[in-house]
């Protein structure tokens, strides 16, 4: 009878362990539905915010307008606000660092004109029918210009080779010439008379000669040519030039050689001459009047120095003993 009993509470305690072990595994059943429902829950708020988000972009592309919100205060303003574009006020550079877009012109000319007009304080851009606006808008125009990344120093330069071109008659040159085409202005020349009618540069294609012999010019000698800080000689000859020697000549200061003749070059020698210290052979027929600076004292290096009558030249005074001098030490 012993022995019975025990089989009957040995089977109660399996049907009891049984029993807990279903239980069990309806929790765990239970808790995984849970978590089922608690997953699709967020995939739902998630689908719900895509898709209105969605919408409500779609309504403000459509409006082109949107709602922003004051950081500064916090407050949120009206629905009538609206994001429209903003012009910013800006001081620009006093010297331009970075060509702008070259499209449209009337940008590339407004960064051109600007250039030019804090390099060169003598340029003027009010007639219409100067040789600076006819330089300029041909610049403008030209596709060399425009599709070449030229540096600053490099469009200042272009502007004067031009200016100069158009100030001494160069467009109505009896003669041919390759000036003013579209390739660099290294390159231009008269062909046939390339030993006399040429542009020189180095090789960073900076201009260093400009030697017009055989070009028939006339006109005058511009202001802008002082922007070729680099040039070395200038030589006009044979021409018809009526004009003075501009007090910005002074700033090419490596300017050894200077030929003009025959031409009609009057005025007064300008002291700004003497800013010129590499000066070998100045040449200069025309009829100049005034006395010879005492600034030319700095020409160390002259080695001819002629200003001919044959122009009327009339230059008074004495030889000052510091420039006879320096030009026989």
């Amino acid at each position: 009878e012993g022995e019975v009993i025990e089989e009957e509470d040995n089977l109660v305690d399996a049907i009891n362990v049984r029993q807990e072990e279903e239980e069990d595994d309806d929790k765990k059943k239970s808790l995984t539905k849970g978590q089922r429902q608690c997953v699709i829950f967020v995939v739902v708020l998630l689908l719900a915010g895509l898709i209105i988000g969605l919408v409500l972009g779609l309504r403000i592309g459509e409006d082109g307008s949107s709602t922003a919100v004051d950081v500064g205060s916090g407050k949120e303003p009206s629905s009538s606000t609206t994001l429209s574009p903003t012009t910013a006020t800006t001081t620009p550079s006093h010297m331009p660092s970075v060509k702008p877009s070259l499209s449209p012109t009337t940008e590339f000319e407004g960064y051109l004109a600007n250039l030019i007009l804090v390099s060169s304080s003598s340029t003027s851009f009010e007639d219409p029918a100067s040789p600076q606006t006819s330089a300029l808008t041909w610049l403008v125009n030209d596709t060399f210009t425009r599709s070449t990344q030229l540096t600053e120093e490099q469009l200042l330069q272009r502007f004067a080779i031009v200016t100069f071109w158009y100030s001494v008659g160069g467009p109505t040159s009896p003669v041919s010439t390759t000036w003013l085409e579209p390739t660099s202005e290294c390159n231009w020349t008269s062909p046939g008379n390339e030993w006399y009618d040429s542009i020189v540069c180095d090789e960073n294609q900076t201009i260093k000669l400009v030697s017009l012999e055989k070009a028939g010019l006339s006109g005058s000698l511009p202001a802008e040519i002082g922007l070729l800080s680099q040039l070395q000689a200038l030589v006009v000859t044979q021409s018809g030039l009526v004009s003075t020697l501009p007090t910005e000549i002074g700033r090419c200061l490596s300017l050894a050689h200077i030929f003009l003749f025959p031409s009609l070059i009057t005025g007064t020698l300008p002291t700004e001459l003497g800013r010129l210290t590499s000066m070998e052979n100045f040449q200069v027929v025309g009829g100049m009047n005034g006395t010879i600076p005492l600034e030319l004292s700095k020409w160390t290096n002259v080695v001819s120095f002629v200003v001919s009558i044959e122009g009327g030249a009339q230059l008074s005074g004495t030889l000052p003993s510091e420039v006879i001098g320096a030009w026989t030490s």
